[in-house]
């Protein structure tokens, strides 16, 4: 969600989330730390979009409006949590787009957005906005004591779905498995940050 040279704060939920989006190699390792927030932060929630449409009654005057616009954020959360490719960088400035306007132009400015991971299922994701002071982004996070851990990746486990397509001979429709609109009960836990070191064994 950051245009090249601007600094923001990735991290997820869980160690195992921040760990599949660095998708490691084999051996190779990671430092993992927690952070805690250092005052309270107004965060967008894409990952509640999943259950938005039950509050809706089909009878309400407004109806199709709300609608469309669940429908805009919900596809803008699934923009959010799309790897990056390398190479198609530029591919991602409708996201970039949305953060400048969330951090600096909304009339009540967010502190981050949470959403899904790609990488991990059930796993989330948080980027945090900087606060500039004297050119250096600086962060509303502090490191919780004794977190850090050097993590080794010894394995790799890949699950796969089918996606189910219907084919009449001249036109290919996908099947919609709406199975994932689920709310996520799952109590919150510090946010963790990892990054990359050098396996020198």
């Amino acid at each position: 969600m950051n245009a090249e040279g601007i600094s923001i704060f990735y991290g997820s939920t869980d160690a195992e989330t921040c760990l599949a989006e660095l998708r490691p190699s084999i051996g190779e390792q990671a430092a993992v730390i927690a952070v805690q927030t250092t005052k309270p932060l107004r965060m967008l929630d894409f990952t509640r979009m999943r259950t938005a449409y039950r509050t809706l009654s089909y009878f309400q005057p407004d109806f199709e409006e709300q609608i469309e616009k669940f429908s805009f954020l919900r596809e803008l959360g699934t923009l959010i949590s799309r790897p990056v490719v390398p190479g198609h960088e530029p591919e991602y400035l409708i996201t970039q787009t949305m953060t400048e306007y969330l951090a600096h132009v909304h009339q009540n400015p967010f502190d981050g957005v949470i959403f899904d991971s790609a990488q991990r299922d059930g796993g989330k994701n948080v980027v945090v906005f900087p606060l500039m002071e004297r050119d250096e982004p600086v962060y509303p996070l502090g490191y919780v004591q004794n977190s850090l851990a050097i993590l080794e990746t010894t394995s790799v486990h890949y699950e796969h779905h089918e996606n189910k397509y219907k084919f009449d001979g001249k036109t290919v429709e996908a099947e919609w498995d709406l199975s994932d609109l689920i709310l996520d009960t799952r109590p919150a836990v510090p946010i963790r940050r990892a990054s990359r070191t050098t396996n020198q064994s």
